[in-house]
């Protein structure tokens, strides 16, 4: 059988999610490492695979996949119990609670930093308030409620949740927000999840992220 390929980009935040669930579940992969800034996701050979052109995207076999979410559930069950379920709870409540995690992850929180960095290449790039915020109201949502009753965001062992969460959250402090002082569950959480497979891997692509974005605005968090 052959290896799954993954289409991946390392400042593109869902990307690096999966490559990091990936690393966990010992996934046999083929990364394509797709350049943004060049537009190599814009091909007339990607736009084949995934008309959207949108990473990240994985190709198992004849099966196409995007949507950083939907591969993050799909790999559990292409892995099997040994290997991915680990991270997907059998439990029809737990896994509930995981999805839950996810759309949070995907309209309260990473759209909150996917907004700095549509700002950061605006013709106003400053932070407000506002933006501020968006970002604290989630943060406190985390720290309060979802790792209120365990050492990860359902229970006391990392899902797939954990892996958007990670890659959102190292973004977060890559573009400079400091988690440290306000959120001391969420700082406990991050250096749990330091000790996971691919964790540096994802971290140096947020630190591109960052990068990227800090270069564009015109002020920081630390303004506000």
């Amino acid at each position: 059988m052959s290896p799954l390929k993954l289409y991946y980009s390392p400042i593109s935040t869902p990307s690096r999610a999966v490559l990091m669930a990936i690393r966990n579940m010992n996934v046999d992969v083929e990364v394509v490492t797709l350049n943004l800034g060049t537009g190599e996701h814009k091909s007339a050979e990607f736009a084949k695979i995934n008309p959207r052109m949108c990473v990240p995207t994985i190709v198992d076999d004849n099966f196409v996949l995007c949507e950083s979410k939907a591969i993050l559930m799909y790999l559990p069950h292409k892995m099997g119990m040994c290997k991915g379920r680990a991270f997907y709870p059998k439990c029809a409540r737990q896994r509930a609670l995981v999805h839950q995690r996810l759309l949070f992850d995907s309209v309260d929180f990473y759209s909150n930093i996917s907004d700095l960095v549509n700002l950061s290449f605006s013709d106003e790039p400053i932070l407000t308030v506002k933006h501020k915020a968006a970002i604290v109201g989630a943060l406190n949502v985390m720290e309060t409620q979802f790792l209120n009753n365990g050492d990860f965001f359902v229970g006391n062992s990392a899902t797939i949740a954990d892996f958007a969460f990670c890659s959102s959250v190292a973004a977060l402090i890559a573009i400079g927000f400091n988690i440290n002082d306000d959120y001391p569950k969420l700082s406990e959480w991050y250096e749990r999840m330091g000790t996971l497979k691919g964790f540096n891997e994802l971290s140096a692509g947020a630190q591109q992220t960052g990068a990227m974005v800090r270069k564009g605005l015109k002020n920081s968090f630390d303004d506000l």
